[in-house]
């Protein structure tokens, strides 16, 4: 059984998360895609590049390293799509400890829109200590959005910064337009009420950024069973799960073999029909109650569930 609770931020946006997430969050597990801009040209030594990616890719060896700019440029940004709207609350950043190029002041500033974007300040901090390679944090803020810019608005000695690390930290995410968060996969899940083919099911999810649901152990299928029956009990749900490429060899939809993990009913799957390609929940109301069904890709009356897989990004 599942215990929620009812989470409602600004903008009265809700969501529901497991109430051992307890609201806490964590540094998010730092990833060089999220950099889609930065200023000026990075340097190139000995073959390495000392781009922006430099300040996410977890080793403080390396530093992000501009070389066109001037001194006091005092403008110095690195864009951030995170992939998912996330609640920020904390940023640490390292520097390398050399005093002309140790950060001195920073803005964070968030767009709700991509490219172009359109940037607001979420917290500005003038108080970071020079001379040291130590990782800082600082907080007293608060923002949500997807898209972030961190901008070095200052260096104690005026020349480019030198920033060897770069963290976020989050507060438990918010499930965006009824999605469930569940802390065990880190994935957010929405069982729909409505009834497509499996193809307008992975268009559908894939309007959220997400797929169809991979119910990959145990825990996740029950949370899954309990959340489309909370929809609807009396009907077949679709999950990401089919064998279209080749009978009888089973595919996650993000193209992973299943495992041993195969809770199928009695005599399942038996390619009844023929062309039985695509994994459903049986309805809680059907003898073979919540366990999983081979059924046609193309009938239209099956509901769906969709995981949005952005949310996997806490160390």
């Amino acid at each position: 059984m599942f215990v929620w609770r009812l989470l409602c931020t600004v903008g009265t946006i809700c969501c529901l998360l497991i109430t051992n997430c307890r609201g806490e969050g964590a540094w998010l597990r730092q990833d060089t895609s999220w950099v889609v801009n930065s200023t000026g040209t990075p340097r190139v030594s000995n073959g390495v590049t000392y781009d922006a990616a430099k300040a996410l890719d977890g080793d403080t060896n390396t530093y992000w390293n501009v070389m066109d700019t001037w001194r006091n440029y005092n403008n110095w940004y690195i864009v951030l799509d995170i992939a998912a709207p996330l609640n920020l609350t904390r940023i640490a950043a390292n520097c390398n400890g050399d005093t002309n190029h140790d950060i001195a002041a920073f803005k964070l500033q968030s767009s709700q829109v991509g490219s172009p974007y359109s940037w607001e300040d979420v917290v500005s901090v003038d108080n970071v200590q020079g001379g040291t390679d130590q990782r800082q944090e600082f907080g007293g803020f608060q923002g949500t959005a997807r898209y972030w810019r961190f901008v070095v608005t200052r260096t104690h000695g005026g020349w480019q910064p030198y920033l060897t690390e770069l963290n976020l930290y989050s507060i438990s995410p918010g499930c965006l337009n009824g999605y469930v968060f569940h802390q065990h996969s880190r994935r957010c899940f929405k069982a729909f009420n409505d009834r497509t083919t499996y193809n307008g099911a992975v268009s559908r999810c894939s309007l959220d950024g997400g797929t169809l649901a991979i119910p990959r152990d145990n825990t996740t299928n029950e949370f899954l069973i309990d959340l489309k029956n909370g929809v609807d009990n009396n009907a077949w749900f679709r999950f990401g799960l089919t064998d279209v490429h080749q009978e009888g060899v089973w595919m996650w939809d993000d193209n992973v073999p299943l495992g041993d993990f195969r809770p199928w009913g009695p005599e399942e799957p038996n390619n009844g029909n023929g062309n039985e390609d695509c994994a459903e929940y049986f309805p809680e109301s059907h003898s073979k109650k919540n366990t999983w069904n081979d059924g046609l890709c193309t009938k239209a009356d099956r509901k769906f569930i969709c995981q949005l897989s952005q949310l996997g990004f806490w160390e």
